[in-house]
């Protein structure tokens, strides 16, 4: 016999020999085993009623005081939206910076500092989270928001 657990989100075969057994365990058909089976494989939490949950928003949210919650904090999420982010190819950089009167300003940050020339002259591609950009951005007094939007139009180009 099939039983579910909701406290485990899992499924029990009593006929089975188990040390021990959740003791929330609720009887389920074959039928409804298989449903539920899809349920749990698209991310929802199965309640003891046997009703599911809408799936799970995104890998980071738990399942809290029934409801999906992201426990990361709002420069957690920030950080990890820019890790996803393209990387920008040198012509886009150029040519956002062009079309925005910036070229000047930020090549002549790039060629006021070795490093940051060396690595924009041995580049392809620039990373959104590089430590260069990282530290342009606070060089040029501009916040992490204003980069990310500049970053967003620069790749439509």
């Amino acid at each position: 016999m099939i039983k579910f657990s909701e406290q485990e989100q899992a499924f029990f075969d009593t006929d089975l020999p188990y040390s021990e057994l959740p003791s929330d365990l609720v009887e389920v058909d074959a039928e409804k085993h298989l449903s539920l089976l899809e349920k749990i494989n698209q991310g929802c939490h199965i309640f003891s009623d046997l009703s599911a949950s809408a799936p799970r928003p995104s890998p980071f949210h738990e399942w809290q005081n029934d409801n999906w919650l992201d426990p990361r904090t709002p420069e957690e999420i920030a950080s990890y939206n820019r890790s996803l982010l393209p990387k920008l190819s040198k012509r886009q950089f150029a040519l956002y910076l062009f079309d925005n009167q910036m070229y000047d300003q930020v090549m002549g940050a790039i060629n006021s500092n070795q490093r940051f020339k060396i690595e924009y002259d041995s580049v392809s591609d620039i990373e959104r989270l590089s430590p260069t950009v990282s530290d342009m951005t606070v060089l040029l007094g501009w916040t992490d928001e204003q980069v990310d939007q500049m970053w967003e139009e620069a790749l439509t180009l």
